[in-house]
């Protein structure tokens, strides 16, 4: 994906719809963009989760996003040192964009209000 691709994914999602032009500028700098095939582990559960994921295109198994109107998963795995109680599975063929956790917790320094909104999303998860 292009930039400019990787800005209008993020725009389409909350709470990077929140985000100045600036910051998601900055957040489609720094991610990566994974793509898996049906039946692929996305995250194993026995490992740390390093990465957050957000979801461009497709369903992945064991996260309750399409409920929550979220597609982003490991924040509170990131935050709080933790691994999953289940792989992470893709479902149908997936695209993923990541954030690595060093990178997240430079956005959250660089754009300190969309750590309110991604716990906010968390939060209503459970």
């Amino acid at each position: 994906m292009t930039l400019i691709e990787k800005i209008f994914a993020l725009k389409s999602i909350s709470p990077f719809n929140r985000l100045e032009y600036s910051e998601l500028i900055l957040t489609a700098n720094i991610t990566k963009i994974k793509k898996y095939n049906a039946g692929d582990i996305i995250q194993p559960k026995e490992l740390y989760v390093y990465s957050i994921f957000i979801i461009i295109d497709g369903e992945v198994t064991n996260i309750d996003t399409q409920s929550k109107n979220s597609k982003i998963f490991g924040i509170k795995e990131i935050l709080e040192d933790k691994t999953f109680k289940d792989d992470i599975v893709a479902k149908t063929p997936v695209k993923i964009m990541t954030i690595s956790k060093s990178h997240f917790f430079t956005l959250i320094y660089e754009c300190p209000n969309i750590l309110l909104e991604l716990l906010n999303l968390t939060d209503k998860r459970g």
